[in-house]
């Protein structure tokens, strides 16, 4: 959108900020806030787009003189922040929250134009939350106040504006700093070998997803909509739910995805971390598959990936190494079977780190990877 300048007409409101000196012929300064007949305050306004949960993030904003003002703007503020406490998004998935930035501490004692820029610095987690490198100028016209004659009488007046797109004839707009939450989802598929396996058996899987909060939820998509598990028919989770007990349910050849919603739309975070435990399974040795290369490996490792390259500020935010996705849980039952691993459970810990959803391939025993 360009620069934005809190200028020209509009929504003016004129302050009279009283005599330019005071008694002993020095500069006065006055304080916005004492003389003003409306509320000395600008509107930012920040909004989250991708969000199918209650948000909970906190986003730092600087504030920074420009070049060329005939004096110092006393009580200028350095920072800000806008946050966000558990906000719910709209139809359209977009989380808002508009914050009034108070200028009545602001003080003046001389006439002239007076600049500040706003910029976005970070959230609270750069890589998932990537800040809006839009920049926005405010712009405080200071005048010599005139009678009715004509004549300056001494004193100042401030004209606090609409704010104009530059470029736009002073076009009314808004300072709106946008993101787009990167998301992806987990994966998780089963298959099974060996000459005693039954494709036809149905395996539980216990998921849990760290960080996000009492509550929230992600579709799951992929299972049967009941099953036949140990003797028992079980009607399969549609949503995965946080802060309770998660189970899905898998035969040979099903693949289930969680957080992937119907409309394509992704709901894990990239920097959430998550725990798949493959239960009952002890007649079955158990492995973590990663393409064709298999591994017994319980950690897999990899760094996020971005749609379009990083600038070289993203990525010296980008610190974090990320946990893979996981694909697919290989269960083989032959004549005979050593597991290797206690109670022939194995624990994948993983994390939704691929921001396009990527695949991951899970066969098994405890070894690490990355």
């Amino acid at each position: 959108m360009g620069k934005m300048i809190l200028g020209g007409f509009l929504m003016g409101v004129v302050i009279g900020l009283g005599l330019l000196c005071g008694d002993n012929g020095y500069a006065a300064t006055f304080r916005l806030g004492d003389i003003v007949d409306k509320e000395a305050k600008i509107k930012i306004t920040k909004k989250v787009a991708g969000v199918t949960n209650p948000l909970n993030e906190s986003f730092l904003y600087g504030v920074a003189e420009s070049a060329g003002n005939p004096e110092p703007i006393v009580g200028l503020m350095n920072s800000f922040s806008v946050d966000f406490v558990r906000v719910v998004p709209d139809v359209r998935h977009v989380a808002t929250v508009t914050k009034e930035l108070d200028l009545s501490e602001l003080k003046f004692s001389r006439a002239g134009q007076y600049r500040f820029v706003i910029r976005e610095r970070s959230s609270n987690a750069p890589i998932m939350m990537p800040k809006d490198r839009e920049t926005y100028e405010v712009l405080i016209t200071v005048k010599n106040k005139i009678d009715e004659s004509g004549k300056m009488t001494g004193g100042l007046v401030a004209e606090i504006a609409s704010l104009a797109t530059k470029g736009s004839n002073g076009a009314k707009a808004e300072i709106v700093f946008e993101t787009t939450q990167k998301m992806t989802y987990i994966e998780v598929a089963k298959e099974v070998e060996g000459s005693m396996a039954d494709a036809g058996e149905y395996f539980k899987f216990l998921v849990e997803i760290q960080e996000e909060n009492v509550g929230d939820r992600y579709e799951i998509h992929g299972q049967d909509e009941t099953v036949v598990y140990l003797g028992e028919v079980v009607r399969t989770q549609t949503e995965y739910i946080a802060g309770q007990k998660n189970y899905i349910y898998l035969k040979h050849g099903q693949v289930a995805t969680i957080g992937k919603r119907a409309d394509g739309l992704r709901q894990v975070p990239i920097l959430f971390t998550y725990d798949v435990r493959e239960e009952g399974a002890d007649t079955y040795s158990i492995v973590v598959d990663k393409g064709t290369w298999r591994e017994c490996a319980c950690k897999i490792v990899s760094k996020v990936t971005f749609p379009e390259p990083l600038s070289s500020e993203e990525a010296a935010e980008e610190e974090t190494f990320l946990l893979g996705n996981v694909t697919k849980f290989v269960n083989t039952k032959a004549e005979t079977v050593e597991t290797g691993v206690a109670n022939g459970a194995i624990e994948l810990i993983g994390a939704a780190g691929l921001a396009s959803g990527g695949l991951l391939v899970v066969s098994g025993k405890r070894m690490k990877y990355g």
